[in-house]
């Protein structure tokens, strides 16, 4: 999780040099343990 939060720090900070917005002030900080935000079952309708 560290490793990702590093990673989309990185990129947030291209992004923003590249759009020319100031890059100070921004961080990331994994929030351990992750949690399960919802969970979507994909089921055939059936019938035909």
């Amino acid at each position: 999780m560290k490793q990702r939060a590093a990673v989309l720090l990185d990129a947030h900070r291209r992004v923003r040099k590249a759009a020319q917005i100031g890059v100070r002030g921004v961080r990331v900080e994994p929030w351990l343990p992750a949690d399960l935000l919802g969970l979507i079952v994909f089921l055939p309708l059936g019938g035909g």
